[in-house]
């Protein structure tokens, strides 16, 4: 028998019995799982037993596990599930720096956007960051240089757009045409079917607490080493921005994934109304997202030039910018003239007005 998870039943008994032994272990109170199997039943009942009779004594209790782990019959353990729990115990938690492989990070924007990291793109409305990332993404389909770089620093790859603030097929695709991109590269995830009404197929929203294994799936068929999260807010589910432990949980899986399959991932945040110098504050949100991640960029006005093109409320025209990068708890302002070029000229080639 099969769960919904893949595992089979009795594997699913074991780990729920050696997770309630662990936790009498600590002194906890557990609830007690429903097995029905007869051999994991008898250790559970001999755990209780132990317990009581501890009387709360967590050594004692220890040192009673380590005697039934060690009894043995016929060359084989009597009491497995005891001896696994304090086999696990013996295994190190952490790693020794002496025993860790250095390795360089890969960039594929050098300085601004690493493989196998989370990078922030913060910035008020209407300031073009989904059109910045459209051009960073189409770059990277091509394995043409981005911004500043007379050459590119990697290959062409494969791309993954969670874009859910504009239409796929009437805007998205008509950036990415216009910046010259690889759309055999790249893949839009963004709408998961939720069903139907009335014969009307209903979508929701990609959320990054439900569909991460969607994800890597993604990333494994496009192999793709860049994502794009575009905004983060809204790919959160009902976990608030706000919450440093929420946002933790969201995204150190997000990093994991990135990390173990070295791909780049961005995701873009408004800006807070906070008027502080520190761009490192400027970002929307706990302190935990820009501290998750290994670079955060800003867009904004160029304070040298000002704004070239009328705006409106929703239009998808982009200002003079400059981006600039915070790293660690060191924050620098780095002008890129190239790339406030770049933003400008993305505005009258291929930005259109958004309806």
């Amino acid at each position: 028998m099969t769960n919904a998870n893949g595992t089979s039943a009795s594997q699913s008994d074991r780990h729920a019995a050696i997770d309630y032994l662990k936790r009498l272990k600590a002194g906890e109170k557990a609830e007690r799982p429903a097995i029905t199997d007869t051999h994991i039943l008898s250790e559970l009942d001999t755990a209780d037993f132990l317990y009581k009779e501890a009387g709360g004594n967590l050594e004692t209790l220890s040192l009673m596990y380590q005697s039934f782990a060690a009894v043995e019959k016929g060359g084989r353990k009597q009491h497995p599930l005891f001896a696994e729990v304090l086999a696990e115990e013996q295994v190190p938690a952490g790693t020794l720096y002496s025993e860790i492989t250095r390795k360089p990070i890969r960039w594929l924007w050098p300085g601004r956007i690493a493989f196998g990291k989370l990078t922030t793109l913060d910035g008020d409305p209407n300031y073009g960051k989904s059109s910045i990332l459209c051009d960073i993404a189409a770059r990277y389909s091509r394995g043409r240089p981005m911004p500043e770089e007379s050459a590119a620093v990697c290959p062409a790859g494969g791309v993954v757009l969670v874009m859910m603030e504009d239409d796929p097929a009437d805007t998205n695709i008509d950036r990415l045409t216009r910046v010259g991109a690889d759309l055999s590269r790249i893949s839009h995830l963004g709408e998961i079917p939720a069903g139907e009404i009335e014969h009307i197929p209903i979508t929701r929203s990609f959320n990054l607490q439900k569909d991460v294994p969607l994800l890597v799936r993604e990333i494994k068929r496009m192999n793709a080493g860049l994502v794009v999260l575009d905004p983060l807010a809204g790919l959160i589910g009902k976990a608030s921005t706000n919450e440093a432990n929420e946002m933790y949980n969201v995204l150190d899986p997000l990093a994991a994934i990135a990390r173990v399959m070295g791909v780049a991932v961005v995701f873009t945040r408004h800006l807070n109304k906070q008027q502080s110098e520190h761009s490192l504050y400027r970002g929307s949100g706990s302190m935990a997202i820009i501290g998750r991640a290994r670079v955060g960029l800003i867009v904004s006005d160029d304070p040298s030039t000002p704004p070239r093109f009328p705006t409106k409320s929703k239009t998808m025209k982009s200002r003079g910018t400059r981006a600039r990068t915070s790293c660690g708890r060191a924050s620098t302002s780095i002008p890129l003239p190239s790339c406030l070029m770049w933003a400008r000229r993305a505005a009258w080639a291929w930005v259109g007005w958004k309806s």
